[in-house]
């Protein structure tokens, strides 16, 4: 196991492989998080109608009880539900309208409350005076950047990994891919015991990342010991990269992304029949197969695998001789070992086979469907 002669409390300062500028913090002690509490300003359209004037007046009291006045008023031809950040005379508010429905419910973007749901709406309104209409970044889609700072991030992201980089421990993986020139690197709590704690080797299958753009080379090395980063927004110019723990299914950034055009264009050969025939061998060496075969690289998410029971190196595979595709043997593979083998690209569009568990390959699929075209060719 690595092992630091260095004190819990100096982690941060030296222990981290020359990365000065990292900081420990908690998951949601982003930049917004500290920030004054926006002002809300909270609207409810409600139906013509006596009955929409009697459930508005209950609902007052409602608002009233969680410190809340909206203002209640007919909606406008085409008007629409609302939750929209705007700032006023340097003051920072969330502009929040709700629709009334003939049920007693209020419906807001992607919200729903009923009058007896008083516990939920507080906490929700809270969450908005704290992090605006984005919510928390490790919660948002793009983790709370807009578009152009999102377009920002990918294009910082897609730069090429220069040198071997040193995947012994997250912390000299992080410094040499060089991401410290382009962010300022934080590690949450969690994440931070857990690297203070990583093997010193993530042993046979360490993959190679030097092919691939600098964003999906840091996913992929952080991957193999448990964690991730999301790329966040600094107040005071430029972006943090929030190392934490997790997998795909945390609101990670992603390993690579699925491009828009067709697989068989992206990889010719995945649909061309191939003859297999197996006998107890070992699933990982049929990965590596099907990867030569589709003349791309094999990355496993060596962590994923392993905690999640599905080491390849020790499952055994077996299949009567038979002519098939690799796209149809790693669909069946996939289905049977209950993993997820996928076709991704990097930020730059290069191709690669990455291997995980069925879980974090679906989740992916929800969350990361397509490749970004902002920054990426």
């Amino acid at each position: 196991m690595f092992r630091s002669t260095c004190p819990v409390r100096a982690f941060a300062a030296s222990c981290l492989v020359s990365l000065t500028a990292v900081v420990v913090q908690s998951a949601a002690a982003t930049p917004a998080a500290v920030a004054k509490d926006r002002y809300l300003q909270i609207e409810v359209l409600i139906p013509p109608g006596p009955s929409s004037q009697l459930l508005a007046r209950d609902w007052a009291a409602v608002f009233q009880q969680v410190g809340h006045s909206p203002t209640f008023r007919q909606g406008r031809s085409g008007e629409a539900t609302t939750l929209e950040d705007f700032e006023l005379r340097g003051e920072q508010g969330v502009k929040v309208v709700g629709l009334l429905e003939r049920d007693g419910s209020i419906v807001f973007r992607g919200q729903k409350f009923g009058p007896k749901d008083d516990v939920e709406l507080t906490a929700w309104f809270e969450k908005l005076q704290k992090y605006g209409a984005k919510g928390p970044p490790h919660e948002h889609p793009t983790w709370g950047l807009d578009e152009q700072q999102y377009e920002d991030v990918l294009k910082r992201l897609r730069k090429p990994v220069d040198a071997e980089p040193d995947l012994s421990n997250p912390m000299k993986a992080i410094a040499s891919l060089d991401v410290q020139s382009d962010f300022e690197v934080k590690f949450t709590v969690a994440a931070a015991k857990l690297a203070y704690n990583a093997p010193e080797t993530i042993g046979e299958k360490t993959p190679d990342v030097r092919a691939f753009s600098r964003g999906t080379a840091l996913a992929v090395a952080l991957s193999q010991f448990g964690l991730g980063f999301r790329p966040i927004v600094n107040p005071a110019g430029g972006y943090f990269l929030q190392i934490d723990v997790g997998s795909e299914r945390d609101n990670l950034y992603p390993v690579g992304w699925k491009d828009k055009a067709p697989i068989t264009t992206l990889v010719p050969a995945i649909s061309k029949t191939i003859t297999v025939e197996l006998e107890d061998e070992p699933l990982d060496g049929l990965m590596k197969i099907i990867a030569q075969r589709l003349q791309v690289p094999l990355v496993y998410s060596g962590h994923a695998l392993i905690t999640g029971g599905r080491d390849v190196s020790r499952i055994r595979y077996s299949r009567r001789r038979d002519r098939i595709s690799p796209f149809r043997l790693m669909s069946i593979m996939g289905s049977s070992q209950k993993l997820g083998m996928t076709i991704r690209t990097d930020e730059t569009g290069k191709v690669f086979l990455w291997v995980t568990t069925q879980e974090d390959s679906s989740a992916f699929e929800r969350r990361f469907a397509r490749r970004p075209d902002a920054g990426t060719r």
